[in-house]
């Protein structure tokens, strides 16, 4: 996240539901959020009416943009077309405002947790 955003970009989880263990990420929002997380995949191609509700209400607990897109990679190789998945223009503001906000800003440190099992 840090070189992300030493670049000037917006930190983003891109589609949380595919990583192992929503709740483990629960966890981790708070500490991701102080190091500069500005944002969750919300509006994901293939994601579900009950899984975007979700990502969207962590995403606002945590105060971060819910994004969203279809992560087209070529014809044939995503199952959602280019164009495929409604975002919110909301999302877009909100983005530009916070880059806007991050122009010439000392990027955040911090260091995860280690694991616990």
């Amino acid at each position: 996240m840090r070189l992300i955003a030493s670049a000037n970009g917006l930190p983003v989880v891109a589609h949380p539901f595919d990583y192992p263990g929503l709740t483990r990420m629960r966890e981790w929002l708070p500490q991701l959020r102080k190091a500069g997380l500005v944002g969750l995949e919300t509006y994901y191609g293939y994601y579900s009416p009950e899984q975007e509700k979700a990502i969207k209400q962590l995403a606002d607990k945590y105060d971060l943009i819910p994004t969203g897109g279809t992560d087209f990679h070529g014809p044939g190789i995503h199952p959602t077309p280019l164009g495929g998945r409604y975002v919110p223009y909301a999302a877009v503001e909100r983005l530009k405002a916070a880059s806007a906000q991050r122009q010439g800003q000392e990027p955040p440190t911090f260091e995860l947790p280690p694991p616990t099992e």
